[in-house]
């Protein structure tokens, strides 16, 4: 079993690491900084472009070929989903096998942000599960 937690400029030094467990990992879990206005406006943190990111992030070196989950952090913006369904899972050799949302609420069950009808700010975030090699947990 191993863990890391790493920035974006570190995954490929990664794949090279003696954190590599042999074989690959066999789950990936991404929250890449993805492109985004209101995060470019607050200065929070930066993020990069579609094309830096399909650039940067070298799954294949990292994903155990008998099978590997990747649990991906999207935003709701539908030009990411799109980006990542299109692009980044073929170019890992990774197939979409689920989506989780995480629906933000407050202490009190309020929503956190926005509302459920917002053309803009949602409460949610989706989490894309896809697959590399191998079958996904709880399948033969």
């Amino acid at each position: 079993c191993a863990f890391s937690l790493s920035l974006l400029e570190g995954w490929r030094k990664l794949a090279r690491s003696s954190l590599m467990p042999p074989g690959g990992f066999q789950l990936i879990l991404l929250d890449p900084p993805w492109p985004s206005r209101s995060v470019r406006r607050a200065g929070t943190y930066e993020t990069a472009t579609l094309p830096q990111l399909a650039a940067q992030l070298p799954l294949p070196e990292l994903c155990d070929q008998r099978g590997c989950l990747l649990a991906i952090w999207i935003t709701n913006d539908a030009k990411v989903l799109a980006f990542v369904e299109n692009v980044l899972l073929p170019q890992w050799g990774a197939r979409t096998v689920g989506m989780w949302y995480w629906l933000k609420v407050a202490a009190d069950g309020q929503l956190a942000v926005g509302s459920m009808r917002s053309p803009h700010r949602k409460p949610w975030e989706p989490l894309l599960l896809a697959m590399v090699g191998g079958h996904p947990p709880g399948r033969a």
